[in-house]
């Protein structure tokens, strides 16, 4: 699941008490801008689509859903969820966000 806030930018850093509890809460791996393994994890089959998403919060279960969708709503940002990221039309992911 990838959140993104369309048309704005968002200041989160690693540091940052809301996604220090949003990591803590789930059972798969919040991955951030400034980590190694962004690049990887936000990138999808078609190489023309380029997006950058603030957070990407890799659900391992029914409950990392239910909480990352909880924090997304709390902050007002938009949500792509990804399953394969194959799509074409670039739903799969997001930029800012």
């Amino acid at each position: 699941m990838v959140l993104s806030e369309q048309e704005r930018t968002t200041d989160f850093v690693a540091g940052d008490d809301a996604l220090r509890d949003l990591r803590a809460r789930l059972s798969g791996p919040l991955v951030l801008p400034q980590d190694s393994d962004y690049d990887d994890v936000r990138r999808v089959f078609n190489a023309m689509i380029d997006r950058h998403p603030a957070v990407i919060a890799r659900c391992a279960t029914t409950d990392d859903v239910v909480t990352s969708l909880a924090f997304a709503r709390s902050r007002d940002l938009s949500v792509s969820v990804r399953g394969g990221g194959h799509g074409g039309l670039a739903t799969a992911s997001a930029t800012a966000g």
